[in-house]
């Protein structure tokens, strides 16, 4: 992987033994998905919050480094809340240890919001490399706002935010964002607040159990009794789907699988 003059300084420790390991963790990961390059970002959005998580090795580490955040830089829900967590039956000592863990992000000039939605926080433009690890937020990210960010990993997106770059690979390169489905709502009469997130789930599993050799092969996912939701919408709330894969370049439109419920 291609590393510019900066950024193999910081690769032999010029910049401190913090950078060092986080340039690291970034190049190691660039290694393994064959990235050409880094990149910079505009923000990242940082798991591994919870205590419960990372647990007394993690919180060691965590107070092991040496250094601040590059870019705009945000936590992620950690195991308890900030406030008034006694009245959840919180344990003392994991509070006390929780408190260690966010005092060491803090240290490290991360925001402590711990929010699973960061795009509320900074503007997020289209096109922007980013280093999030909330898969929501991920999605949110790069379907709504068009940003680019790949779902890191707690020590992966906390190196990004450090170094101010991410590897090159993944959902930040144009031509891996080409949409592999197409699932075409055609609203009916019935909406509610589960809504959306039935619309997700019904595509999701007919797609995952039934569409594995179709989608090596292009061809419109197919659904089977066994990815059937469980859940009934009332007949008056019926809306159809329709699951096909999207036309390539210079082939005809795909006949539509059309799923109902």
């Amino acid at each position: 992987m291609y590393l510019d003059t900066s950024d193999e300084k910081v690769l032999a420790g010029e910049f401190g033994e913090t950078p060092q390991k986080m340039m690291e963790i970034l190049v190691a990961l660039g290694e393994v998905y064959e990235a050409e390059k880094l990149i910079p970002i505009t923000s990242a959005q940082v798991s591994g919050a919870s205590y419960k998580t990372i647990g007394k090795w993690g919180l060691a580490w965590l107070q092991s480094l040496d250094a601040r955040v590059a870019v705009p830089t945000v936590l992620n829900p950690i195991g308890m809340p900030q406030e008034g967590w006694r009245e959840f039956g919180i344990k003392e000592e994991f509070a006390r240890n929780q408190a260690l863990v966010v005092e060491a992000y803090r240290k490290l000039g991360i925001k402590l919001e711990c929010t699973c939605t960061p795009y509320y926080l900074n503007i997020t433009e289209y096109g922007e490399h980013l280093a999030w690890s909330e898969s929501s937020a991920v999605a949110y990210a790069n379907s709504v706002l068009g940003a680019r960010t790949n779902r890191e990993g707690g020590p992966s997106a906390l190196a990004a935010a450090i170094i101010g770059k991410t590897p090159y690979y993944g959902l930040h390169i144009v031509a891996n964002r080409r949409p592999q489905v197409v699932v075409e709502v055609e609203e009916g009469t019935g909406r509610g607040p589960t809504t959306g997130g039935r619309s997700g789930m019904s595509p999701g599993r007919r797609w995952e159990t039934g569409s594995r050799s179709s989608r090596a092969s292009g061809r419109t996912a197919t659904s089977s009794r066994r990815s059937e939701p469980r859940w009934r919408r009332p007949a008056r709330s019926r809306s159809s789907m329709l699951i096909r894969s999207p036309p390539r370049p210079g082939s005809s439109r795909l006949r539509p699988t059309t799923l109902s419920g």
